[in-house]
């Protein structure tokens, strides 16, 4: 009777451990990533050196918040895009990243200095982020404390000799040039890839290595890391006045996830069950 109690309460706890949150990460097989989320992010630059374009020690700061997550693996089945719940700020963030050098219209950018590249949060914020209409989001300082308000999630950053992030100009790379555009201009388009960061991961999910493309990447080391992306940057027009932001992006992210441990704890618990009813009956 005893056990049984104990089975029961570990089954409790699981449970609400494995609904902690309400969207669901599809898996992926191997190194192929099941999962892809799609955001809005609204950018800074910040000029560290007051030289007013894109220099070597220049910051890009981008608040993000993720719309849907879909799943990309066909041998998952067809699975209904899932639209996450922005009003109680789902699943959202910060990415800040250093220029370390300038090639062309290449721009390599990597770590900033007491932080990690990207920090997702997700719900129990007080305030709304509300990246669509920036009823909350008004400048950096109003956008980064309503991006962050929330319960840790993930961090990734630049752990592993494949990660990498950089942008490449198609129309232009300078942050004065960008303001200007369109909104629908793609300016130039930045592709990333960075590693968890350890002791970081509060999402419920284990990432695992996924493949890297070698002809988007430079792929210095195995050719896997845990998250992928890509974002097209755009035009600063229509941004409100006093906000600061130049540019917007569209950025889509994917990774490889395996079974949550609660799922994997349940099956746990339903042997440990097996084995005791097994026990009584001897």
């Amino acid at each position: 009777m005893k056990l049984g109690k104990k089975i029961l309460g570990a089954i409790a706890a699981t449970l609400v451990c494995a609904s902690a949150s309400a969207f669901v990460l599809p898996t992926g097989i191997g190194f192929t990533a099941g999962a892809q989320a799609e955001d809005i992010d609204v950018d800074w630059f910040i000029d560290s050196d007051g030289s007013g374009g894109i220099s070597v020690g220049d910051r890009l700061v981008s608040v993000f918040e993720f719309g849907n997550i879909n799943d990309i693996l066909a041998a998952n089945g067809t699975v209904p895009t899932q639209t996450l719940n922005q009003a109680i700020d789902e699943l959202v963030g910060v990415a800040d990243v250093t220029v370390t050098s300038i090639v062309g219209t290449r721009v390599n950018l990597g770590a900033t200095a007491g932080t990690s590249a990207i920090t997702v949060f997700s719900g129990g914020g007080l305030i709304d982020l509300d990246i669509n209409t920036f009823a909350n989001c008004t400048s950096l300082a109003t956008c980064l404390a309503a991006a962050t308000d929330g319960n840790p999630w993930a961090e990734f950053s630049f752990l592993d000799a494949d990660d990498e992030w950089y942008f490449n100009a198609i129309i232009s790379g300078d942050p004065t040039i960008i303001a200007g555009l369109p909104g629908s201009s793609i300016a130039g388009i930045v592709n990333f890839a960075v590693s968890l960061v350890p002791g970081s991961n509060f999402s419920g999910y284990s990432f695992a290595d996924q493949d890297l493309s070698c002809l988007v990447f430079a792929c210095a080391g195995d050719g896997r890391t845990d998250l992928v992306g890509n974002s097209l940057v755009l035009g600063g027009q229509g941004l409100p006045q006093g906000l600061g932001a130049f540019a917007r992006t569209d950025t889509d992210v994917q990774v490889n996830v395996v079974p949550e441990p609660a799922s994997l704890a349940l099956l746990g618990i339903g042997l440990l069950g097996l084995a005791s009813r097994r026990v009584w009956k001897r």
